[in-house]
């Protein structure tokens, strides 16, 4: 029998490398403007780490924000998940970030903990319209918003994605129309804005109103919006006139 002291060292640790704060980062959207999360975890990766002792790649990281927006508890969450309230949930703002590898067998996992700032740093987009543009009525609401699209937006004075990348289903497009007792026709004596296909009204609690479809007229009243996308941010409301032309009829 012997006796004697025997050291036991634990594993190395993984040590994270830094970048000087104070960190700020543009929240990734998705092509529906929703938030890309996993692109804005790895944004905030890259912006807060320089590197790590192991030379561990990203996508055996795990980035967590607070879910308690004070910091007096420890509430991670991953950013896709809001806390257990549903009231908290990641987008712009300046939140706690925790940056996390849970380790292996030869090495022992380690955290860093810190303060990011998200934005919406999109390009800010802003639509400007012609003016005196005329176009024909057509009976299918598509088309008069095509027509909308093609030459009363001034696509040389506006901040937007270049034109063919981009449909109708990237903006909004309405009239001022005037609600009508649904079925008659004859007015109620109020307007509103509606898309150019028309909507239903409620007057009280039942529907008995509705704004028609864009008909023929001039100098009438048409605001546009561009929705947003990947890159650039909603735009504000333009708002313009246009002249709808009566369309031929050929009865046979």
């Amino acid at each position: 029998t012997i006796e004697a002291n025997v050291t036991v060292n634990d594993r190395e640790q993984i040590q994270f490398n830094l970048n000087e704060g104070p960190y700020e980062v543009g929240m990734k959207f998705t092509a529906d403007q929703g938030y890309d999360y996993e692109a804005t975890a790895q944004a905030i990766y890259d912006a807060v780490v320089a590197s790590n002792s192991l030379n561990i790649p990203y996508d055996q990281m795990t980035v967590e924000y607070n879910t308690d927006p004070t910091g007096t508890f420890d509430l991670f969450k991953p950013l896709n998940e809001t806390d257990a309230t549903g009231l908290v949930k990641f987008g712009t703002g300046t939140w706690e970030i925790r940056i996390s590898w849970p380790g292996n067998q030869e090495y022992r996992g380690n955290s860093v903990t810190v303060d990011v700032t998200t934005t919406d740093n999109r390009i800010a987009s802003a639509v400007a319209l012609k003016t005196g543009v005329s176009f024909t009525y057509n009976m299918d609401p598509a088309v008069m918003e095509q027509a909308i699209f093609d030459n009363v937006i001034d696509w040389d004075s506006s901040i937007l994605p270049k034109k063919d990348t981009l449909s109708l289903d990237n903006f909004t497009i309405e009239y001022y129309g005037e609600v009508t007792y649904l079925g008659s026709g004859i007015d109620v004596g109020s307007s509103d804005w509606s898309p150019i296909g028309g909507k239903d009204v409620s007057l009280g609690s039942l529907e008995l109103a509705r704004i028609p479809q864009m008909g023929a007229g001039e100098n009438q009243q048409i605001q546009v919006r561009f929705n947003g996308n990947a890159d650039y941010r909603p735009s504000e409301t333009a708002e313009g006139t246009v002249t709808v032309n009566k369309a031929s009829v050929k009865v046979k």
